[in-house]
């Protein structure tokens, strides 16, 4: 039974390890498209794992200032909770944040649960 308990605690040492490092690489990913989104004026995605570039869908900049706001005045927030706060439908939100993010004003905090958190850019302060 312990020598099953130590076979268990390895496994899941090296499955957070493994998570962790693909953490990282997934965060400089998504620094390296956005930078080049920023460059030439597309949003590319590469949740799907192809990076094809496409128009970034226009938001008026009322909202995305409302986003830009909302994030700057907490330390981390989730998208769902910037939808709900702010009255925003969730491809609103998420084109906003988008924007944002390729503009280098917000980056991706870290994840809580399975969401996905945002905060201000250290550049963007």
């Amino acid at each position: 039974m312990a020598r099953r308990l130590d076979i268990r605690q390895q496994i899941e040492t090296e499955i957070a390890a493994r998570e962790a490092e693909r953490d990282s690489i997934i965060e400089e990913l998504d620094a390296l498209v956005a930078a080049l989104a920023a460059l030439d004026g597309t949003d590319r995605h590469t949740s799907n794992g192809h990076g094809r570039a496409r128009k970034t869908p226009s938001v008026g900049d009322d909202k995305v200032q409302k986003v830009k706001d909302y994030i700057f005045e907490r330390v981390q927030v989730r998208q769902a909770e910037l939808k709900d706060a702010l009255g925003l439908n969730a491809g609103t939100t998420s084109t906003a944040v988008r924007r944002l993010e390729a503009e280098g004003v917000i980056v991706r905090g870290p994840k809580v649960d399975r969401s996905i958190t945002w905060r201000a850019a250290d550049s963007a302060r």
